[in-house]
């Protein structure tokens, strides 16, 4: 199966920073090196020297999105007993469990990135506006 080919634009200043990866800002961009869709985030971690070592980063990226992929999964769970609410409660209550706000995460992808002869990989996802609040240290 052929894959697309896109351009991108990363920018180098670092736009997050955890205690596992670093954070910068991605663009796509057209043929006229307008950007294109919506504004992205790529994550690269801080222990895995990408331009060193393709196969070490891209299992870090794999590791990543199989978490991703199970918390996804949980969360899929949660929002389907929220919905069986309705279930058990008189009807009266069937608005307010409507209310009740559902988990989603955000789908990320692994772009191969050839940069100055080198091929690297980044992993991306969409840019999640708004103040960001951590309600755990990943411990």
């Amino acid at each position: 199966k052929e894959l697309p080919s896109f351009s991108i634009a990363v920018k180098n200043e670092i736009f997050g920073e955890g205690a596992e990866r670093i954070v910068r800002k991605v663009h796509f961009i057209d043929e006229r090196g307008y950007y294109i869709g919506t504004p992205m985030v790529a994550k690269e971690s801080r222990f895995v020297d990408n331009d060193d070592n393709y196969e070490q980063s891209m299992t870090y990226h794999k590791e990543f999105m199989r978490t991703q992929n199970i918390a996804n999964d949980f969360a899929l769970k949660f929002n389907a007993a929220l919905d069986d609410l309705k279930n058990h409660f008189d009807v009266r209550y069937h608005s307010w469990i409507k209310k009740l706000p559902r988990i989603r995460f955000i789908e990320p992808m692994v772009v191969e990135v050839m940069e100055d002869g080198q091929e690297r990989n980044i992993l991306v996802e969409k840019l999640l506006q708004g103040d960001y609040r951590k309600f755990n240290n990943n411990m």
